[in-house]
């Protein structure tokens, strides 16, 4: 008897594209948009500075190392992933997941206009921004 799956093509097999495939297909999008996000996040942070909206990514950026930052995210990121990746043949799992896709897309395009809008200003422009009293600026060395 002929194996009739070896006739078929690899994305069109349906037990590739199960729900639980899907998910961790995301979760892996996950992964690497919130690392993507995290370099950004220090890239700023240990340079220039940046406004930051998060309160709690605030008082952690003002209050410890960018070293505490990167455990933080890493922390938050393999909970989140472990919650998502454990109810991955839920249909509620997989809409979550595809809301945090969609939500780092969304932050990825506002770091993109956030980083387009920085290298428009002018050095007295960027040293004013710096200067900024504002209360969701935040700024460490590096290290």
């Amino acid at each position: 008897m002929p194996d009739t799956c070896a006739q078929v093509p690899v994305l069109t097999r349906p037990y590739l594209w199960t729900r639980s495939t899907r998910v961790m297909v995301l979760l892996a999008i996950v992964v690497v948009l919130s690392l993507a996000d995290l370099y950004m996040t220090l890239m700023h942070l240990t340079t220039i500075g940046m406004l930051e909206a998060n309160p709690l990514a605030r008082w952690l950026m003002r209050n410890f190392s960018p070293a505490a930052m990167i455990v933080w995210k890493l922390l938050t990121l393999c909970i989140a992933c472990s919650i998502l990746a454990s109810i991955r043949t839920k249909r509620i799992g997989e809409l979550a997941t595809w809301l945090c896709v969609a939500v780092l897309i969304w932050l990825m395009a506002r770091w993109n206009v956030y980083a387009e809008s920085l290298a428009s200003l002018s050095a007295e422009g960027l040293q004013f921004v710096t200067e900024s009293d504002s209360p969701m600026w935040v700024s460490s060395p590096a290290g």
